[in-house]
Formats: structure tokens, sequence, C-alpha cells
């Protein structure tokens, strides 16, 4: 292997690993947006069964 083609497969090999790491940073922040809507459908879907509790308690107490 001349130095020519050891360069050529060196700047290969790093525009390579630097495209996955580029994927991988796509994909943690495409993750982080999909763990924070499912934490605020979490929190929506509490507070509807709360306010069903609720009001389905009251129905009960004042029966």
């Amino acid at each position: 292997m001349t130095l020519d083609e050891f360069e050529q497969q060196f700047r290969a090999s790093l525009a390579t690993t630097l495209d996955h790491l580029q994927a991988i940073s796509l994909l943690a922040n495409q993750i982080e947006i999909q763990k924070v809507e499912a934490g605020e459908a979490l929190q929506n879907l509490t507070q509807l069964v709360e306010d069903f509790l609720t009001q389905e308690r009251e129905r009960n107490t004042s029966s």
C-alpha cells in the first residue's frame, strides 16, 4: 500500500465514521422529541383519568 492509498483509505474511513456519528445524532434528537411527546401524552391521559374519577365520585356522592 502506498502512502497515497493509505491516506485515501484513511480519509474515506473518517468520512464514513463522521456520517455515522451524524446519523446517530439525528436519531438521538428524534428519540428525545418522541420521549417528550410520550411524556406529554401520558400527562394528558393522567389528567383525563383523574377528571373522570373526580366526576364519578361526585356523581356517586350526590346520588
